[in-house]
């Protein structure tokens, strides 16, 4: 799914179907299917941003307690880096974040249709409306 909020177009995330709050709760076959399940997702994300860097982050907690677990792929462009000089890294996600500059609509619904098209080309079954869907459940 597309990451609502300013992490600029192409911020995807992947997001476990069954609720967990921690990674070491996954169980075997979720764990064996989100390492290439990452790697196909910055590959996508790589291939529809041309970003200097895919961002890996693993996000869960809300109010200050562990949620269900969120992995955020996020485009990193030179124009990121520039629009925020000397902010790498989480204190470039927390800038960008500040600023607030939310993609519109229409242009994630774009991308998210590029992006289903790109996992369907890597394998995975997406279907409308979804990202990919595998034999497990993560």
């Amino acid at each position: 799914m597309h990451v609502l909020g300013a992490f600029g177009i192409g911020a995807l995330a992947v997001v476990p179907l069954r609720h967990t709050a921690h990674t070491a709760d996954l169980n075997d076959a979720e764990a064996a299917e989100l390492g290439p399940l990452l790697r196909d997702t910055a590959k996508v994300v790589s291939d529809l941003t041309d970003p200097v860097q895919v961002y890996t982050c693993q996000w869960s907690h809300t109010g200050g307690r562990p949620a269900h677990i969120h992995y955020v792929l996020q485009p990193i462009r030179r124009s990121d880096m520039e629009d925020h000089p000397g902010r790498l890294g989480p204190a470039l996600q927390v800038a960008m974040f500040e600023a607030g500059n939310k993609p519109d609509a229409a242009s994630v619904d774009r991308f998210a249709d590029d992006a289903r098209h790109a996992f369907a080309a890597l394998g995975g079954t997406p279907a409308a409306g979804q990202g990919p869907r595998r034999g497990t459940r993560i």
